[in-house]
């Protein structure tokens, strides 16, 4: 669905398409890892709680590549917080929310998976010790 908004559909509001694409692009990724995670036994709560807690285990990995993954799934946040948050915000001047933006973040998204999923492949726990 990222990549689909991200493409700005025909009919649809330019920017509201690249918004929502950041937006879908986020959550992809920080579901799928999520989900990698329960199946490896860790557990998250089900609020806004979970988003830190997945950070923070990633950032425990013995594996170099996902404790990077952890940032720029920070990085990846930030831009969908900014696409929700931001609209009509006059007190700063912003970049519009655009078709390279909405693409970085489907871009960004896609790279966070591949990385999780060439690591859970061998280790399931990511590099992540039980506390």
């Amino acid at each position: 669905m990222a990549r689909h908004l991200a493409g700005v559909p025909k009919g649809v509001p330019k920017e509201a398409s690249c918004r929502s694409s950041a937006g879908r692009a986020y959550y992809s990724a920080f579901g799928h890892i999520r989900d990698v995670l329960e199946s490896a036994g860790f557990s998250f709560p089900r609020t806004g709680l979970a988003h830190g807690r997945l950070v923070a285990l990633l950032r425990r990995s013995s594996h170099e590549r996902i404790r990077a993954a952890a940032g720029e799934l920070q990085y990846l946040r930030w831009m969908r917080n900014s696409a929700d948050y931001d609209v009509g915000d006059t007190r700063t001047p912003r970049d519009p929310f655009d078709p390279f933006r909405a693409g970085l973040a489907v871009c960004l998204a896609t790279e966070i998976i591949d990385v999780i999923d060439a690591h859970a492949a061998r280790d399931p726990s990511l590099g992540i010790p039980r506390q």
